[in-house]
């Protein structure tokens, strides 16, 4: 199965610790599968790449990526608080986000979303392509439009608790909490 992972941010280089566990649930479903993860570039990372299996294809959403301030650092919600160019980068980095996603989507079986960003973008693939979205939700802050029209648009829902799950007010939807993996944790 060819599956096109929608990630808002994903480990930049071996032994980055930047949302980690997107990286492990890709790294296991890539033993399988054919798994490509569309992902924002960051100051020093690749435009594509292998990594264990897993193809990574990263967008550049603003004219430097010197410049990029939404993505990475301390998270969407935080950057765009803190900073006017991470605001200004918003609608460049949802449209770059749609681009190189819509390149990938439409030769793969699925989409998978992680964080109502990418959920978002995800929606829209979903509709145009006719592809089916699961959605993998960690949090939720609080059901604002775009957490909402995610959960409502996807085929399938991924919660990490059941807090989750009953806080989401969705009742379809499967409640799989994050691993170990016991091979380094003994």
């Amino acid at each position: 199965m060819k599956i096109c992972c929608l990630a808002s941010s994903f480990p930049r280089y071996k032994g980055d610790h930047y949302l980690l566990f997107v990286y492990e649930i890709c790294k296991r479903l890539a033993k399988n599968n054919y798994v490509t993860v569309i992902t924002p570039h960051d100051k020093e990372t690749k435009s594509s790449e292998e990594m264990n299996g897993i193809t990574i294809e990263r967008f550049n959403y603003f004219f430097l990526k010197s410049l990029h301030r939404l993505a990475y650092g301390s998270g969407m919600a935080e950057n765009v608080r803190n900073s006017l160019l991470a605001k200004i980068q918003v609608i460049p980095y949802l449209i770059s986000f749609f681009l190189k996603a819509y390149k990938h989507v439409k030769n793969s079986d699925v989409i998978y979303a992680h964080v109502s960003v990418a959920g978002f973008v995800g929606v829209f693939l979903k509709k145009i392509l006719n592809k089916p979205l699961i959605f993998h939700s960690y949090r939720i802050i609080k059901l604002n439009f775009i957490n909402k029209f995610v959960l409502k648009n996807a085929d399938h829902v991924i919660f990490i608790s059941n807090y989750l799950k009953d806080k989401s007010g969705i009742k379809y939807g499967s409640v799989i909490p994050l691993g170990v993996d016991i091979e380094k944790f003994k």
